[in-house]
């Protein structure tokens, strides 16, 4: 909420959303993988869970794998399950509603 008003505060000229997942964007992975077992947003250690869906012998590496997992996600599947994704996908629809409108609002709304 403080950087969503920051970016209020200088008045960018832009659209603007402040989201984060809840403890690291790989949690966003394992709350979309069916062979998950568990709460996602909750889950601490998610790089070390998706060393085991890497190739064999390698450790999970953020700037080799994420654009890879990233790109298989499955969108719906970590819509329902994590509430912080869920809020990913609210703050994009606002901001498409904001360029389609010409307004230069940051969301969260204070």
């Amino acid at each position: 909420m403080r950087l969503a008003c920051r970016a209020r505060s200088i008045n960018i000229g832009i659209p603007t959303a402040v989201v984060c997942a809840k403890r690291e964007y790989e949690n966003w992975f394992l709350a979309s993988d069916e062979s998950f077992q568990g709460d996602a947003e909750e889950f601490g250690g998610a790089k070390n869970w998706l060393n085991g869906k890497v190739a064999q012998g390698l450790a999970y590496k953020e700037t080799r794998d994420q654009v890879r997992f990233s790109a298989r996600m499955d969108i719906e599947a970590a819509f329902e399950t994590s509430r912080s994704f869920r809020r990913l996908c609210n703050a994009v629809g606002e901001l498409v509603h904001f360029v389609d409108t010409g307004e230069v609002k940051a969301t969260p709304g204070a």
